[in-house]
């Protein structure tokens, strides 16, 4: 279920707090290769930061590290290291609850 508002822009794209995703996991020998990061939202699980949905823009495959995006402006782009994160998942599908709270 999504937390937060960092994937927000109010574009039809968005991820809203209490959307439900399903996501499919990244086997860890991918991320050796380019991502398809082009294709597909991300959830993060990182070591540190805990869980993020982001869209990854870029993936430096020598360095192991991506730079993660958030939809809402107000958030800034930032790069995290591959060895930091525990688990990477593609987005794949998006429930939207229907009640008017």
């Amino acid at each position: 279920e999504v937390r937060g508002d960092s994937m927000d822009d109010g574009s039809y794209e968005s991820y809203l707090e209490g959307d439900i995703i399903l996501c499919r996991n990244v086997r860890q020998d991918y991320w050796m290769s380019k991502l398809h990061y082009d294709k597909w939202d991300f959830v993060i699980v990182h070591k540190e930061k805990g869980i993020l949905i982001k869209r990854i823009i870029n993936h430096d495959v020598e360095k192991g590290i991506i730079t993660l995006h958030s939809l809402n402006e107000y958030y800034d782009d930032f790069d995290i290291h591959l060895q930091d994160v525990a688990k990477l998942f593609n987005i794949i599908s998006t429930r939207r609850k229907n009640n008017r709270r």
